[in-house]
C-alpha cells in the first residue's frame, strides 16, 4: 500500500508542490542541495516523475531522470505508469524521452490499457503515433552484430543509425517511405539486407511472449514488402538497361531511369474514373493479405475494413493500424504526394493542391498537370468576380447585360446543363465561340471535353458548329485539352471533325482495327476477336494506349467473361504475365472485380503472383 503525505518529508512535500506548479528553476534548485532518491510517492501512489508526466512538462521529467528517477516505477492505484501520464498529457516528445529511457510500450493499467490505447482514448494521435513508432536503438544494434554462427552480421554497422531512423518514420504512406529510403545514406544500395533484417525484427517482436506486439510487427512487415517492391523495380530496371530497351515514360516523353521515381509515379498514377491511385491500392491491399500473423486482431480488423462494402482507401487504413486512429483529419493539409501532415506549399497556378516541399510537387506534376486548369476552373464560379476581371470583359466590347449572360452561359456549361446551353445559344443570347474571361479564356468546347461532357461537346460541334481549332488562354485548342485529361473518345471525335495538332494525341490513339478488337472484347463478341486474330492478324496481346495499356484479357477478367477468358489463354494463347501502366495483369483484374474463378484459372495455367 502506499504511504500517506503524512510519511513524507518536507523536501519531498516541496519536490511535489514544485512538479504541481511547474516552477522549473526553483525545482533544479532544491533537487541541487538536497540529495533525494525519486522512488517516494504519494498517497496515489504517485511518483515525482508521474506527476511531471501528468503536467506534461519535459524539462522537468529530464531533470528527474537525470535524479535516477525509475521511468517503469509504479505503485499507482491504478497502474497508470510515467507513460501513460504522459500520453494522455498530449506532449508527444514528453512521450518519446520517457521511451529512450526504457519505458515499456506494453505496460497496462487496471483496466488493460496501454499508453497508446489510453492517447487515442483521449485524441492525442501524435502521442499514439509516436509510441506506436518507437524502436529501442538497441533492437537495430542486435543485427550489427553476428549471431549465433553467423560468420558476418545481418547489417552493415554503418548502416545501423540509417536503419534506424528508417523504421521509426511515423509518415508510412508507400511514396514517403520511399522516399526516405532513398534519402537514408546506404540503405538503397543495400535493399536486400534491409528487408531481410526487417523480416527477422518482424518475426522477433511476435516472439517475445507477453511482450509480443502485433503493431510493430505489421510495421516491419508492411516496410519490408516496400522494401521488397522497390529490389522488384531495381531487377526490372537493369533487364531493361541490359537489353537496351526503351521504356517511355507514362508522358511519353523521356525514358524512365530513376528506379525511385519510376516507382513513385505507379503509386501515384491514379484511375480516370474514379480518382483511386490503382496500382498503390492493389499494393498495399496485397501486402496486408501477406501479413502471416492472420490470427492476430490487427490482421483480422484490417481485413474487416477493407473487405466492408464501401471501405476507405488501402493507404488510410494501413496508417491507421500503425499510428491509430484519428478522430478528426485535416485532409486540407495533408501533401497530396506522400502524406505528410501540415503541408503548407500549394500549386502556384491552381492553389487547389497542397504539397509539403517542392520535391513534391515535382513528382506530382506528371498527374496534377492534367487537372490543374480544370481546378482553376472551377473553382472559380465560387469566387465574386474582381475588377481585373470585370475590366477585362469590359475591354472585350461586352456590356454588363452581355457580361451576366456570359456568366450564365459557363455556369450552364460547367454543369452539363445541355437544355439551358442551347436555349441560351438558340436564343442568341451569346456565341457558341464566346470565351470565359473569368477562366483563362476557355470556350464552352474547352470546358465541356475538360470535364468529360461528351454529349455536350458533340451538340457543341455538330448543331452550333463550335471552332474545334480555337485556343485558350493557354494557347491550347480542345483537342490537346482532351487528350491531356484522358478524354480520348472525344479526341477522336475532334480529329474527325478536322482538328490540328493530331500528332499531339498519336502516342494515346489505337490503330483502327486495334479499337475493333477492344469493342469487341467489352462487348464479350468472342466470334469477332477470333476473327480479327486468326483472320486478320492482329496481335491477341495489342495494347488498349487508351486505357493504361491493358490487353484484351485484362478487358475480359475484369468484366468477368470467364468463357472468353479460357480461349483467349487455351485457344489463342494470350500473355497472362501481361501487365498495365500500374503493374496489374488480368489475374489482379480478375480478384479486384470478384471473379475469383478467373483467377484461379489464371494460376492453374502457369501464373507467376509479382509479391
Amino acid at each position: 500500500m502506499a504511504p500517506a503525505t503524512g510519511d513524507l518529508t518536507d523536501v519531498q512535500k516541496k519536490i511535489f508542490e514544485k512538479i504541481s506548479k511547474n516552477e522549473v528553476s526553483e525545482l533544479k534548485t532544491l533537487l541541487a542541495a538536497n540529495k533525494v532518491k525519486m522512488d517516494f510517492v504519494d498517497e496515489n501512489g504517485m511518483s515525482p516523475l508521474q506527476h511531471a508526466c501528468y503536467k506534461g512538462n519535459k524539462e522537468i521529467v529530464q531533470m528527474l531522470l537525470d535524479q535516477g528517477a525509475d521511468v517503469n516505477a509504479c505503485q499507482h492505484e491504478h497502474a497508470y505508469t510515467a507513460l501513460h501520464f504522459a500520453a494522455l498529457s498530449g506532449n508527444a516528445e514528453l512521450c518519446h524521452l520517457l521511451m529512450s529511457y526504457g519505458a515499456r510500450l506494453t505496460a497496462t493499467n487496471s483496466v488493460g490499457r496501454t499508453p497508446a490505447q489510453m492517447a487515442a482514448f483521449v485524441g492525442n494521435h501524435s502521442c499514439v503515433a509516436t509510441i506506436n513508432n518507437f524502436i529501442p536503438k538497441a533492437d537495430v544494434d542486435y543485427y550489427i552484430k553476428p549471431q549465433g554462427l553467423q560468420t558476418e552480421s545481418m547489417l552493415p554497422p554503418h548502416l545501423a543509425d540509417s536503419f534506424h531512423k528508417f523504421i521509426m518514420q511515423v509518415n508510412v504512406h508507400p511514396v514517403r517511405v520511399v522516399m526516405n529510403l532513398q534519402r537514408c545514406p546506404g540503405l538503397l544500395e543495400n535493399a536486400a539486407k534491409v528487408q531481410k533484417v526487417l523480416e527477422s525484427m518482424r518475426h522477433k517482436v511476435m516472439t517475445r511472449g507477453s511482450e509480443t506486439n502485433e503493431i510493430m510487427a505489421f510495421k516491419y512487415h508492411y516496410l519490408s514488402c516496400v522494401v521488397a517492391e522497390v529490389i522488384k523495380f531495381q531487377k526490372r530496371q537493369e533487364a531493361m538497361k541490359a537489353e537496351k530497351t526503351e521504356k517511355i515514360s507514362e508522358e511519353g516523353e523521356e525514358k524512365k531511369s530513376d528506379t525511385i521515381e519510376v516507382l513513385i509515379r505507379k503509386f501515384l498514377k491514379c484511375s480516370r474514373t474514379d480518382g483511386t491511385p490503382e496500382y498503390q491500392e492493389a499494393f498495399l491491399r496485397e501486402t496486408v493479405r501477406e501479413f502471416p500473423y492472420r490470427e492476430s486482431t490487427i490482421f483480422r480488423q484490417m481485413v474487416a475494413t477493407l473487405a466492408a462494402s464501401d471501405p476507405p482507401s488501402a493507404v488510410s487504413v494501413v496508417s491507421a493500424a500503425i499510428n491509430g486512429q484519428r478522430a478528426f483529419s485535416d485532409n486540407a493539409q495533408v501533401c497530396v504526394t506522400c502524406g505528410e501532415d501540415k503541408a503548407n506549399k500549394k500549386c502556384s497556378k491552381c492553389k487547389t493542391v497542397q504539397y509539403c516541399d517542392r520535391e513534391c510537387q515535382r513528382l506530382h506534376w506528371f498527374m496534377h498537370k492534367k487537372a490543374c486548369t480544370r481546378l482553376g476552373l472551377t473553382s472559380a464560379p465560387s469566387a465574386k468576380m474582381s475588377d481585373a476581371d470585370r475590366e477585362q470583359i469590359s475591354s472585350a466590347g461586352f456590356s454588363m447585360a452581355t457580361n451576366a449572360a456570359v456568366l450564365q452561359f459557363f455556369e450552364a456549361v460547367k454543369k452539363n446543363e445541355i437544355d439551358k446551353v442551347k436555349e441560351l445559344l438558340k436564343s442568341k443570347t451569346v456565341e457558341v465561340d464566346v470565351k470565359d474571361p473569368t477562366s483563362h479564356d476557355h470556350s464552352a468546347l474547352h470546358v465541356a471535353v475538360m470535364e468529360g461532357f461528351n454529349d455536350l461537346a458533340r451538340i457543341l460541334v455538330d448543331e452550333f458548329k463550335a471552332p474545334v481549332n480555337v485556343r485558350n488562354g493557354y494557347g491550347k485548342i480542345p483537342l490537346q485539352v482532351a487528350t491531356d485529361v484522358n478524354n480520348m473518345n472525344i479526341v477522336k471525335f475532334l480529329l474527325e471533325r478536322n482538328s490540328e495538332l493530331r500528332d499531339y494525341a498519336e502516342p494515346y490513339l489505337n490503330e483502327p482495327i486495334i479499337d475493333e478488337l477492344f469493342e469487341a472484347a467489352v462487348s464479350n463478341n468472342v466470334p469477332k476477336i477470333i476473327e480479327l486474330v486468326k483472320e486478320r492478324k492482329v496481335d491477341i496481346d495489342s495494347v488498349d494506349k487508351s486505357n493504361h495499356q491493358r490487353t484484351v484479357l485484362h478487358v475480359a477478367a475484369t468484366n468477368g467473361y470467364e468463357e472468353l477468358v479460357h480461349i483467349l489463354v487455351d485457344e489463342l494463347h494470350a500473355d497472362i504475365q501481361c501487365d498495365d501502366d500500374f503493374g496489374d495483369t488480368a489475374k489482379h483484374m480478375a480478384i479486384d472485380n470478384n471473379h475469383p474463378e478467373i483467377a484461379k484459372f489464371l494460376i492453374e495455367k502457369g501464373y507467376k503472383d509479382r509479391y
